[in-house]
């Protein structure tokens, strides 16, 4: 999944530019996301989370692992996200980490993880009030 203007958040952050959309495989139509060919990186955006896409499906999430595990074999490092995650600045701190071979970053909270706002339940004698 691609982010509009995802290159100025790569560029605010100081990250260098991928690659995007690149096909890594012979056979198949797979493409990565966003692709640093010279970190051997590779970046997906995992659209959909929260809404029952295609990654949380079962058929979506074995397609994934395939693609993932044949990202392995070609001896690309891959790193997911959500667009939330991107847009936050938690994946630029993140890629960051990695680019620099930090092992334990300081990361920011994820933002999939703020506590949510609990909707209060009212009485039926407050409702019909």
């Amino acid at each position: 999944m691609l982010i509009p203007d995802i290159e100025t958040i790569w560029k605010i952050a100081g990250l260098p530019l991928p690659q995007c959309e690149v096909s890594f495989h012979a056979r198949r139509k797979w493409r990565i996301d966003y692709f640093w060919p010279e970190f051997r990186l590779a970046v997906e955006i995992q659209g959909g989370m929260f809404i029952k896409g295609r990654h949380v499906t079962g058929t979506g999430s074995v397609g994934d692992m395939e693609k993932f595990n044949h990202l392995t074999l070609c001896g690309i490092r891959l790193l997911c996200f959500t667009p939330r995650q991107v847009k936050s600045g938690y994946a630029t701190v993140f890629i960051r980490a990695f680019l620099r071979g930090e092992t334990d970053p300081n990361l920011p909270p994820l933002p999939e993880k703020r506590p949510r706002m609990r909707r209060v339940r009212r009485s039926r004698c407050e409702r019909t009030a």
